[in-house]
């Protein structure tokens, strides 16, 4: 009977050490299967990046792509306006600057409407009576000033091409006071030297000059620069 006993005690102590050894033995792979779960999570989230990634990209690279071809589109527009104007300035100078054999290097000078071009100088004598200080007036409203006829060779060239319209003296761009001798508009010295006892302005009268006073309302001459219309190669 005792040793029917110890038998049994023996079946139970082994059973024990059997079980214990069972779960001995599956530990590792338990710790296998949670390595390899959480390497299939590292390497989901390294492919979900490597995506990200690659959109971000693709995205740059169309950002660009449409930057390129708005900027050719530009580029073309601007081209092309270019090309447009440089055509109008080549009609324009070919309809309204007339070259004489000999002369195709001439600069094309142009005047506004109803201007007179001489002598590379733009001139117009308005319809009006005005004061000198009018007349100085209505000149620069123009982009121009009274006409500083500054050589005899001028003087006759205005006579010349004005004295059909008036007869009345013309206010030019020439003026004297006490405090300074006689100046043109652009602050030269008038020439032979004229000392004012009063401010005095100056006009013409066939080929001659005249000191009046300055608020008498006379004819006037406006002068300016003309437009240079450019050569299209």
């Amino acid at each position: 009977m005792g040793e029917e006993v110890t038998y049994a005690d023996l079946r139970f102590h082994d059973s024990g050490h059997v079980s214990t050894n069972n779960t001995v033995e599956k530990n590792p792979e338990v710790a296998s299967s949670e390595q390899s779960h959480h390497h299939c999570r590292c390497l989901k989230k390294i492919h979900v990046i490597i995506g990200i990634l690659i959109c971000a990209l693709l995205l740059a690279l169309l950002a660009m792509t449409i930057l390129l071809l708005q900027a050719t589109r530009t580029q073309n527009d601007y081209r092309g306006r270019i090309q447009s104007i440089s055509q109008t300035l080549a009609n324009v100078r070919n309809d309204l600057c007339m070259t004489s054999e000999g002369q195709q290097n001439e600069p094309c000078l142009l005047c506004p409407m109803n201007w007179i071009l001489l002598k590379k100088k733009c001139y117009y004598m308005p319809d009006k009576m005005l004061s000198w200080q009018e007349s100085q007036k209505f000149c620069s409203a123009q982009n121009s000033s009274l006409a500083m006829l500054k050589t005899g060779e001028e003087v006759e060239l205005i006579d010349y091409n004005f004295r059909r319209w008036t007869t009345s003296s013309l206010w030019i761009g020439l003026s004297c006071s006490l405090k300074s001798n006689g100046r043109w508009l652009d602050n030269t010295l008038y020439y032979p030297y004229y000392v004012c006892r009063d401010m005095m302005c100056a006009a013409v009268y066939y080929n001659s000059l005249l000191w009046k006073t300055c608020s008498l309302t006379l004819k006037f001459v406006c002068q300016r620069s003309p437009v240079n219309v450019p050569e299209i190669d």
